[in-house]
């Protein structure tokens, strides 16, 4: 799914107790930093295991992945697509699977914690800040969209919530949520 060979070396581990899936790889920038990509099936779409895409950094205290920052590492290309080139990894294990990719600074608890420290004085429902992270990937798939619909079918949901109303992807609109479904052949 990516089209760049600058990636990272990237180790996994299934978690089949909770049907999820562990990605996990070094960021080499200003300082090294753990990244992880875990998949965690959400529900079914369209009879298909469903897979929420969480990404961010490990967090040393907690051991868990923490999705709030941005780490500013200056390799954020090699980054993004390190972490497109996990996909193709979880569809290959779950063979029938579905990716759900949505921000989690679209959430509204992002948004309420952006505006109480926020110098830009965005008026509520307008945050600068929001929805950054899904309009990466959107604008990742408008720009090789015709390429990657010949393997995949996109979908865009105008939600959050992991039960928000889906429409075919149309390209350069834009979404809170996008789902990756591999054409089956």
């Amino acid at each position: 799914m990516n089209h760049s060979q600058d990636v990272y070396d990237v180790r996994g581990e299934s978690i089949p107790e909770e049907k999820a899936l562990l990605y996990y790889f070094i960021s080499e920038g200003k300082k090294n930093i753990i990244k992880l990509v875990l998949y965690e099936y959400v529900r079914q779409f369209n009879g298909r295991p469903l897979f929420n895409l969480g990404f961010g950094d490990l967090d040393p205290k907690t051991g868990k992945l923490s999705d709030e920052k941005m780490s500013d590492n200056e390799d954020h290309y090699r980054v993004f697509n390190t972490v497109l080139a996990t996909i193709p990894r979880l569809l290959s294990e779950y063979r029938d699977g579905v990716v759900m990719v949505r921000g989690s600074d679209s959430t509204l608890r992002f948004m309420e914690d952006c505006k109480k420290v926020c110098v830009r004085k965005c008026v509520d429902h307008l945050c600068k800040k929001a929805h950054r992270r899904i309009r990466i990937y959107g604008n990742f798939l408008n720009k090789h969209y015709e390429l990657l619909n010949q393997a995949f079918a996109f979908h865009g949901t105008e939600g959050i919530e992991e039960d928000s109303p889906t429409e075919p992807y149309k390209k350069d609109k834009s979404y809170k949520g996008i789902i990756i479904e591999k054409r089956l052949n």
